[in-house]
């Protein structure tokens, strides 16, 4: 984005003699065109704000198989919320800002997004341009739409790398604004914002210091220990943690493909197919998921492992941890699309922390 706001820069400049009068006609201007500035983002800003009063939107949508609409039904029927699969509730990306940072620093940062285009108006001020191009375009396309489904704390992580710091230095913008404004308070000024800028962290509670996951990065290994050199299949639905391919690409070898609708026709295409060396290992995280040659008991998997998961909702920031397992069966492929158990001993248990 700064590669374009650069080259925009540059073009502006080599057509001087007509944004030489626009540039003339905007200095003799600069009050009015401050007032309209500062209306302008404090409008936009209240309708950011109010749009869960008014707007409903619906972007979520099943895709790639997977079915992201029936996950949202049952999570608005756990949390006692209206039944809408497409709900997508990005009218909310305001009130989720607010959730984790407070809206004591949402409201300065919008304050502070007010102060910044007067003063831009007023200062013709490059610096600022510069700062903000960036900051403000990625925000108004997610804070728009989110573009995921909005379970937390999944969601918030498109605002991550440019919305969130770009509220806290907004929010002190404004802070220092009001800061200097008052010389005789302003050492209670400071420490009132630095305690505003603190205080998110205590939103967090028990989840602050706790990682999610621990045990999956041993599980994956075992899984490349037993799978041995050839193709790795994985078949059927995925796991909690979401599809296993990408971890599996680098932790075993690049020879890993993932089937959803693992069939024993689809199944023995692969088989046929299969030029290289070794043999077909296929990894599946539901019993049921492949055709077996025998019986395998879903009670006892090959290996699992059992971790903490910070507890997914739509309605409030998370404050709770589960517990979660994710098991797996492996086996190896046979010509007939059926796979054989592996019959190695199964691993031990894997517990948070372990």
């Amino acid at each position: 984005m700064m590669p374009v706001i650069l080259l925009a820069g540059i073009g502006l400049s080599m057509l001087r003699s007509v944004t030489g009068k626009a540039a003339d006609w905007m200095a003799g201007h600069r009050r009015a065109l401050s007032i309209a500035a500062g209306v302008i983002v404090g409008v936009g800003c209240l309708v950011m704000v109010s749009r869960p009063w008014w707007l409903v939107n619906h972007f979520v949508h099943n895709r790639d198989g997977l079915d992201y609409e029936g996950s949202m039904v049952a999570r608005q029927r756990s949390e006692g919320l209206a039944v809408d699969g497409n709900r997508s509730y990005d009218e909310y990306t305001v009130s989720w800002l607010a959730w984790y940072l407070s809206w004591t620093v949402v409201a300065a940062a919008l304050v502070g997004a007010v102060l910044v285009a007067v003063r831009f108006c007023r200062r013709r001020d490059p610096r600022l341009l510069a700062m903000w191009s960036v900051p403000v375009l990625v925000g108004l396309v997610y804070l728009t739409k989110i573009s995921i489904t909005p379970d937390q704390i999944w969601a918030l992580r498109r605002l991550m790398p440019v919305v969130i710091p770009a509220t806290a230095i907004s929010a002190v913008f404004t802070m220092r604004a009001i800061v200097m404004a008052l010389p005789r308070f302003r050492s209670v000024g400071v420490v009132v914002a630095v305690a505003l800028l603190i205080y998110p962290v205590h939103t967090w509670g028990k989840m602050y210091d706790t990682r999610e996951g621990v045990g999956e990065y041993a599980l994956l290994n075992h899984i490349c220990t037993l799978s041995g050199n050839g193709l790795i299949v994985q078949a059927g639905p995925y796991p909690i943690m979401g599809s296993a391919l990408p971890a599996l690409q680098e932790l075993c070898s690049d020879k890993v493909i993932s089937v959803l609708a693992p069939t024993p026709a689809i199944l023995a295409a692969i088989k046929a197919n299969w030029t290289g060396s070794g043999p077909i290992t296929v990894l599946a995280f539901f019993p049921d998921a492949v055709t077996w040659t025998k019986p395998v008991d879903p009670a006892k998997p090959l290996t699992k492992v059992v971790f903490n998961r910070w507890e997914s909702v739509i309605s409030r920031r998370p404050s709770n941890l589960n517990l979660q397992q994710v098991s797996a069966w492996m086996g190896t492929l046979q010509e007939s699309g059926q796979v054989q158990p592996l019959s190695a001993a199964p691993f031990p248990t894997l517990l948070p922390g372990s």
